[in-house]
């Protein structure tokens, strides 16, 4: 219509308004830091190995009237694992004065919740990448689907070691989202429609629980020949040590106009008791 004026025309006079505050995006939380071997504190000041005792297994001998005196020793000599705190990461964002005096948020705070985030899914791909040092204990395979009777599979494994499964604290499996599509229809897995209890549900993580071991979702579990590495741990598995934590950033010194903020972590990681964890593998075409 002629003479007629519209957001185009007035392009140059209509402020575009934010809306106060960010849509969180969705980042992948960290699951298995807080449940494998921490030795954090023991590192804490100061230190570069930390040094992890297992205490030997004790075997009975049979004693009889004419070897009782001569009855062999037990071998109690404890083992160790030596943890090195050896792995260092972080990064570094430039922030130009222009953008941060533009800007409605502070950026330095803004930034600081996803760079926690990130350092929480990079330790968790590198305790997911310790699979390949679990070698003693493995279910599935290149062309198997993840199932009900695969997770079982994997807590018998341990039970027939002797590792202890009764302990929700002390275990987890640590799982591919893409195997959720698997176990979405276990009754094992979700017992909602028959209890009415949500815990056992994928509503909350843990989603739930198989034979009473809890079960974690991850992007961050790792892949291997086609194969995704799927993970049951107990605790004593897989030790980890971190002595300097990702906390808030920090402000480096001006060289030009603008201000560098950043962060790093140091930590270090060790297959502890590889028999106490076992792989499981599935297709990850699938």
């Amino acid at each position: 219509m002629a003479n007629e004026v519209d957001n185009t025309d007035a392009d140059t006079s209509i402020p575009e308004v934010w809306r106060s505050g960010f849509l969180r995006g969705r980042y992948s939380k960290e699951v298995a830091g807080p449940r494998v071997l921490r030795a954090d504190k023991e590192v804490a000041n100061f230190g570069d190995i930390v040094h992890i005792k297992t205490e030997a297994t004790i075997s009975l001998s049979s004693i009889t009237a004419t070897t009782g005196a001569l009855v062999s020793n037990s071998n109690v000599t404890a083992t160790e694992v030596q943890l090195a705190l050896d792995q260092w990461y972080g990064a570094t964002i430039d922030v130009v004065d222009k953008a941060q005096r533009q800007s409605f948020e502070e950026l330095s705070v803004l930034l600081a919740r996803p760079a926690g985030e990130a350092a929480g899914q990079h330790t968790d791909a590198a305790i997911f990448n310790e699979h390949s040092n679990i070698t003693t204990n493995s279910e599935g395979g290149a062309t198997a689907t993840m199932s009900g009777d695969l997770l079982l599979a994997a807590i018998s494994d341990l039970d027939q070691s002797d590792v202890p499964t009764d302990n929700p604290n002390e275990i987890s499996f640590f799982l591919d989202y893409a195997e959720k599509k698997f176990l979405k229809n276990l009754d094992k897995m979700n017992d909602y429609d028959r209890t009415g209890d949500m815990s056992t549900t994928f509503a909350r993580r843990p989603v739930g629980m198989v034979s009473g071991v809890p079960v974690f979702f991850s992007n961050q579990i790792k892949t291997a020949s086609s194969q995704r590495k799927n993970l049951l741990l107990h605790r004593e598995c897989i030790a980890f040590a971190m002595q300097t934590g990702p906390g808030s950033f920090e402000r480096f010194a001006r060289a030009q106009w603008s201000t560098k903020y950043g962060f790093n972590i140091l930590y270090g990681i060790k297959t502890n008791r590889e028999g106490h964890g076992v792989v499981i593998s599935t297709d990850s075409n699938t």
